[in-house]
């Protein structure tokens, strides 16, 4: 593959600069009046997407002869993350996370979009790197698992990360509104066996509890969110 947008600066042999130049649509740059000798070469900046190669080059140049110097650049690699519910899989918005170099230096931060995504374009040299959660999804537990993924060159990095949904209880307590001459409670104390059916926004059932000796009943872990509750 050709590039273009390569920019160059060549210098004499006594390392002064002759002048600037900028690979075309070809990927080329044709210089027809350079004296012969030694000359150098040295890349000033990559095209988009690729590392940058500053290699300084000699080059022997022969009066009267083209001399023809092919220069190589890697292509940097891609890392995708994908947040999703630990639970349903959903991709989840508004992750956002620190991403660091090997040598833990901050490149910056970043935040999951409407699919769940964060994606490095061609913009990532190869190498390892390290990223941290410091955001949650709305309703959704923090991952503070400090994650290391290795990108390489001219290839996509995929890491899929999952978040647990944060959860509550609903406790209730169940108690005599007065004295009871037939049971002997008296007014406040805790009624066993009173039984719950507690249902979701969508009125589906999604737990039944029932009161302790001290009248106290307790959910499982349920989903944030709004529930109905109804003694059977």
């Amino acid at each position: 593959q050709v590039l273009e947008g390569a920019l160059f600066k060549i210098y004499d042999h006594d390392r002064l600069e002759i002048g600037t130049y900028t690979t075309n649509a070809q990927g080329e740059i044709f210089c027809g009046s350079l004296p012969s000798g030694t000359v150098y070469i040295q890349e000033q900046k990559a095209p988009s997407g690729f590392v940058l190669d500053n290699t300084v080059k000699m080059v022997e140049l022969v009066g009267g002869k083209t001399t023809t110097v092919e220069i190589k650049n890697a292509p940097m690699g891609t890392l995708r993350i994908l947040k999703v519910d630990a639970v349903t899989g959903e991709p989840l918005y508004g992750a956002t996370f620190l991403l660091y170099d090997s040598k833990d230096n901050l490149l910056g931060e970043f935040t999951t979009d409407q699919n769940g995504l964060i994606i490095f374009g061609s913009s990532l040299q190869s190498g390892t790197y390290k990223l941290r959660e410091i955001e949650a999804p709305k309703d959704h537990v923090l991952d503070d698992t400090v994650y290391t993924v290795k990108v390489k060159s001219g290839s996509t990095t995929e890491l899929k990360i999952e978040n647990e949904p944060a959860t509550g209880n609903i406790q209730i307590v169940k108690v005599s509104s007065g004295y009871n001459e037939i049971t002997g409670d008296k007014k406040g104390d805790g009624l066993e066996g009173a039984v719950f059916d507690i249902f979701n926004e969508n009125l589906e059932k999604v737990d039944r509890i029932v009161t302790d000796r001290d009248g106290i009943a307790t959910s499982k872990d349920l989903p944030l969110g709004k529930f109905v509750i109804r003694e059977v």
